[in-house]
């Protein structure tokens, strides 16, 4: 505090990393503070790990194409994985210093659009296709309890119930076990969801920020 008793301004610094500073690429993509201190990195050439001071590129393994490749996304699991989505159109998990591609159906023009856990702690995986799908047992498969309308899937997950929430088509809501309830409110086709820290979601939805928590209607909290 000041001698007249005013508060102070927080002191800051802000320090940028280029590849001059040892950034393996300006094209960053995807950044994720995992739960074990670093921060991982995606970008137009790969995965890289920073610790604050230095930035670290994993072992690539004999699946060099996975590790060089343009990454769009980036996921921890419950079970400590790294999930990236890569550019064109598949994906693939780090774990125990190795890339790992599950069984993936063979469809064209399919891109992921965003992970989340679920309430069993299952990955999940939402598709431009508007398709959802699980990690389970090694594999992927279809999930039921959302609406295939063909239109891009946004899944959120909710940190305090575990509710899955999603966007799609000018909709959104949350599952509720095998089928999707939709909100009604003037909130529509928010651009985004955002889970927040202490339960529930916030959407933004043209100018205006939504807070909505255990399925009560949405509030504004900014605008």
């Amino acid at each position: 505090a000041r001698a007249d008793g005013r508060a102070t301004e927080p002191e800051f610094s802000l320090t940028k990393w280029h590849t001059d500073r040892g950034l393996p690429d300006n094209s960053v993509t995807s950044v994720l503070p995992a739960r074990d201190g670093y921060i991982w990195l995606a970008g137009d050439s790969g995965l890289a790990r920073f610790d604050g001071v230095r930035f670290r590129r994993p072992d690539p393994g004999p699946d060099t194409d996975v590790a060089t490749a343009r990454m769009r996304l980036l996921h921890e699991d419950q079970q400590g994985r790294l999930w990236t989505a890569l550019y064109y159109g598949q994906l693939a998990y780090f774990q125990q210093g190795k890339f790992h591609q599950p069984a993936q159906p063979a469809e064209t023009r399919r891109t992921v659009t965003s992970f989340c856990s679920d309430e069993n702690g299952d990955l999940l995986v939402g598709w431009n296709t508007g398709q959802v799908s699980a990690f389970r047992a090694g594999r992927l498969e279809p999930v039921a309890g959302f609406q295939a309308t063909g239109g891009t899937i946004q899944l959120c997950a909710d940190r305090a119930d575990k509710r899955v929430w999603f966007r799609q088509s000018g909709q959104w809501g949350w599952r509720d076990g095998t089928n999707s309830v939709s909100l009604n409110s003037d909130a529509r086709g928010p651009a985004l969801l955002l889970a927040a820290r202490a339960g529930g979601v916030w959407a933004l939805s043209g100018n205006q920020l939504w807070r909505v928590t255990d399925a009560a209607e949405p509030v504004v909290v900014a605008a």
